[in-house]
């Protein structure tokens, strides 16, 4: 046999024995004819490589770590093909005495060979690749492993917040961690794959202890929700089955058949998830007691929420056939007071387009009333509405969650009345603030700061939504606010001090009010309408001003008069001049 077909045939002999497949041979090609007496590739024997699953400081890890196997597998590998690649040549210049010749690795040795396989570099590829294959088996381990550092640092408070209150989240839990005991729970204490061996003997009572301490903790938590949870579906089907044996249709009134009838159907609907809930309790027990759960003597057991379950839908489905023999009666009564309500559906639709307030110069408060008047009426309406609805599908009469046609124009006045009810609210914010300033007493008026406040109200306004500010009635309190602002200017002229009493009596002659100025408010200047009657009061501020300076002036010539010095000199002893 050629060499290069020994150094392969020991290559897959290497291969083979590194992925547990011993007594696979191989033969080259050109030695089928007679089988050589001992096997081509031989009999490799790979060393172990120990690697430990240690703690410390509450920290797990592997030592060495998994890149020391690959290195080690590889080395194995190396040595192995050394036996034939390391061979050493045999040269004619061994021969030659005095002769030297500096001579390559390749020439001395037969490490060309790796290059010149029969099958080509695939056969190194597969040996690389077994190894890489063994490699991966043990970091997948030692992941396994190490995925138990989260018992040390999880925070199993926010694993039970995760988890909430589904039980189906608990139970999986539960039966993810009994599922991943099998890591640790056994009485081995290494894990042998191939040369490659990995000791966990050191770490396996510490997470044994933790896993079963983080166990209990679960268990007795999930216990305590699920005992809840039974308890409370057993209490909710116990009444309700009682509710049902008190019931009963045969001479109950149409209101009180159509309510019975409605019970009925909405524990119909429920009953698919309530035997899901059975089933789930059910379960829920099984697991605590597969995991060997100490039940407290309170434990109510499933077989009671059975017996109980069991009852309830033996009483329902008495009742419902009940039902049944009633229908058409229930039906004709129910679409009369059908059309009862949608008669008074109508009138109170047509009775919202007449008087619900919408214009600007109502007062916030009288609206808000009016709102609140109509807003009970829709009330009850929209409560006989669902009653007449509930009841038209719980006799079939319509599918669930059909709409009548009127439906929609009711719910359309009820989001205008809600709208024109928050208009009117946060109007009655702005008239309080207006009324506020009118209250003022008009010898404290100050027009500046009266014109920062007005502007205030005005911005305000403004950020208001848009949905608010479509109506009139937002409009006229604007405008309102706009008009204050523009008659400032006369505010300003009228705290002039030219103004005297004379003045204010001929003002309030011409405008026909009596006003007293010590009780004085701006809220009557206000309501003079002064931009109607601006003429009046300019021409009054004009006399005044003319008046004002006009004083000024004879106050200042009598100062002058009064200060100015004659000196008199004796005139031919008749006169002083």
């Amino acid at each position: 046999m050629r060499l290069s077909s020994r150094l392969q045939a020991g290559i897959k002999s290497w291969t083979d024995c590194l992925r547990g497949n011993k007594s696979t041979k191989h033969l080259d090609d050109t030695d089928t004819a007679s089988l050589a007496a001992h096997k081509p590739g031989g009999d490799p024997d790979i060393l172990q490589s120990i690697h430990e699953v240690c703690i410390q400081n509450q920290v797990l890890f592997m030592r060495p770590p998994v890149e020391r196997a690959r290195e080690h597998l590889v080395n194995e590998m190396h040595r192995w093909v050394g036996i034939i690649t390391m061979l050493p040549r045999i040269q004619s210049s061994r021969y030659q005495v005095g002769v030297e010749r500096d001579e390559s690795e390749s020439e001395t040795t037969y490490r060309n060979l790796l290059a010149k396989l029969p099958e080509g570099p695939v056969v190194l590829e597969q040996a690389y690749a077994a190894v890489e294959e063994r490699v991966a088996k043990v970091e997948e381990y030692e992941h396994m492993w190490l995925q138990y550092q989260a018992l040390w640092d999880m925070d199993i408070g926010n694993v039970y917040n995760r988890l909430g209150e589904d039980l189906s989240k608990w139970m999986k839990v539960l039966k993810e961690i009994k599922r991943s005991r099998v890591t640790f729970d056994t009485s081995d204490t290494k894990k042998v794959f191939g040369p490659v061996v990995v000791d966990f003997a050191q770490v396996q009572s510490k997470v044994n202890m933790k896993y079963d301490t983080w166990h209990k903790d679960v268990l007795s938590k999930f216990a305590s929700r699920l005992g809840d949870g039974i308890q409370e579906f057993y209490g909710t089907v116990s009444k309700a089955r009682g509710d049902m044996e008190q019931q009963t249709i045969e001479g109950a009134s149409t209101s009180d058949a159509v309510a019975f009838i409605t019970v009925v159907q909405s524990l119909k609907r429920k009953l698919k998830n309530w035997d899901k809930n059975v089933e789930m309790y059910k379960e829920g027990q099984r697991i605590l007691e597969r995991q060997r759960f100490a039940f407290p003597p309170s434990w109510l057991y499933v077989d009671n929420v059975e017996g109980e379950w069991g009852a309830f839908n033996d009483i329902l489905k008495r009742k419902d056939s009940s039902i049944q023999t009633q229908v058409a009666t229930l039906q004709m009564k129910i679409i009369s007071e059908d059309q009862t309500v949608e008669a008074r559906s109508t009138e109170l639709l047509t009775e919202w387009d007449k008087t619900k307030p919408v214009a600007g110069n109502i007062r916030p408060d009288q609206a808000l009333n009016a709102i609140a008047v109509i807003e009970g009426k829709f009330a009850r309406l929209k409560e006989d509405r669902d009653n007449v609805a509930k009841a038209k599908e719980a006799l079939e009469l319509i599918e669930p969650g059909t709409l009548v046609p009127s439906e929609e124009k009711v719910q359309v006045a009820l989001e205008e009345l809600q709208d024109l009810k928050g208009v009117w609210s946060e109007l009655a914010k702005f008239w309080e603030k207006i009324e506020e300033l009118k209250e003022r007493p008009w010898l404290s008026v100050q027009p500046r700061k009266l014109r920062q406040s007005l502007e205030g109200l005005l911005n305000d306004m403004k950020a208001l939504p848009s949905r608010l500010r479509q109506y009139s009635s937002f409009e006229f309190v604007q405008n309102t606010i706009k008009s204050y602002l523009k008659i400032n200017v006369l505010i300003v002229e009228l705290k002039s001090e030219a103004l005297k009493e004379r003045h204010w009596k001929n003002l309030m002659r011409r405008l026909h009010v009596s006003w007293v100025l010590t009780d004085l408010t701006l809220g009557q200047v206000w309501d003079v309408d002064l931009l109607k009657n601006e003429a009046v009061v300019k021409d009054t501020i004009l006399v005044a001003q003319g008046e004002m300076a006009l004083e000024e002036f004879l106050k200042q010539v009598r100062d002058v008069w009064q200060g100015f010095e004659l000196d008199l000199v004796n005139y031919q002893n008749k006169c002083r001049i």
